[in-house]
């Protein structure tokens, strides 16, 4: 599966963000978070965050959080860590998807639903794109978070390979919610 067929990136934001990401590299594995321009992406910038690596607890920090993610949250969690936002399945899910974009240097896309009956009531796209401040380690992470709130069905039976190793679903202690993540 490639990024072009990735359910995840099936929205133009985080495909945007992505494609911006890769020509931030100028060809490293990981690209310097001094070549982040904000202003490049300025209609991108509600939909994203800036997550950092905090050391040497491996704790995980939203530095800065984009108005649309804020509003959908409920609240702006800037300067908050993840670990302390609560024990949920999806907090835990997150999580586990930053280490993994720490732990292997690469981006990794995920997808989410939620929902009652067998419909979606909010559907989550997120891309975790590895960045480095120099010392080659990955120390933040940038990160796009777009929402669907349309009533749909639940998009557990999209064509996916779940037998693939870039595939892993996460299931959520409720039957309600589904959580999927694909690396990039």
């Amino acid at each position: 599966m490639n990024s072009l067929t990735n359910p995840a990136l099936t929205d133009e934001t985080l495909r945007s963000l992505t494609e911006h990401w890769r020509s931030m590299g100028q060809g490293a594995a990981v690209p310097l978070r001094r070549n982040f321009e904000p202003m490049a992406i300025p209609f991108l910038l509600p939909d994203v965050c800036m997550i950092e690596l905090t050391q040497p607890e491996r704790r995980f920090r939203y530095r800065l959080i984009g108005t649309r993610i804020a509003e959908k949250a409920g609240f702006d969690a800037t300067g908050c860590f993840l670990d302390e936002l609560g024990c949920g399945t999806t907090i835990t899910f997150v999580i586990k998807l930053l280490q993994r974009c720490v732990d292997l240097r690469q981006p990794v896309a995920s997808l989410s639903s939620f929902g009652t009956g067998g419909r979606a009531y909010l559907v989550v796209r997120r891309v975790f794109l590895p960045l480095t401040l120099g010392r080659g380690a990955v120390d933040q992470i940038l990160c796009g978070q777009t929402f669907d709130q349309n009533p749909q069905p639940m998009p557990s039976g999209r064509e996916i390979d779940r037998s693939s190793p870039m595939y892993m679903d996460l299931a959520a202690s409720s039957p309600d919610a589904e959580h999927e993540y694909f690396d990039l």
